[in-house]
C-alpha cells in the first residue's frame, strides 16, 4: 500500500481591534477576525469553509475563503472565539484556533 503525502492546511489568525465609533457602547462590537489558509506548501487555499465559533464551540458565523485564502469575521464583542477551519472532502486536516478577543470577566 503507498503511502499518500500528509496535507495539512496551515491556519493563520490576525486580531484587528477597530473602534472607530465615538461611544464605549457601540465599540464594543467592532473588533474583528480575519486571516489567511495556506496549504503545506504556504500557497493560500481558496474556497475553504471557516467557521466562528463561541466558547462553547457553538457555530455563530460562515465564511469561505477568497483566492487569496482570506477570510474575515466582522462586528465582534469582546470575547472568546474559536476558527475552525473545515476540510470535508478535501485532502486537507482540520485547523482549529482559539481567539480572545478583549477582556472577558
Amino acid at each position: 500500500m503507498k503511502n499518500l503525502p500528509d496535507h495539512r492546511i496551515y491556519l493563520f489568525v490576525f486580531i484587528a481591534l477597530t473602534a472607530f465609533c465615538a461611544s464605549a457602547e457601540s465599540a464594543k462590537a467592532q473588533n474583528s477576525i480575519s486571516g489567511m489558509v495556506f496549504d503545506y506548501e504556504r500557497r493560500p487555499v481558496a474556497e475553504i469553509e471557516v467557521e466562528l465559533l463561541d466558547e462553547f464551540e457553538r457555530l455563530i458565523r460562515l465564511a469561505r475563503t477568497k483566492g487569496s485564502g482570506l477570510y474575515i469575521f466582522q462586528g465582534l464583542r469582546a470575547g472568546i472565539y474559536y476558527v475552525r477551519v473545515r476540510t470535508d472532502g478535501t485532502n486537507y486536516k482540520e485547523a482549529k484556533e482559539r481567539i480572545q478577543l478583549g477582556q472577558t470577566n
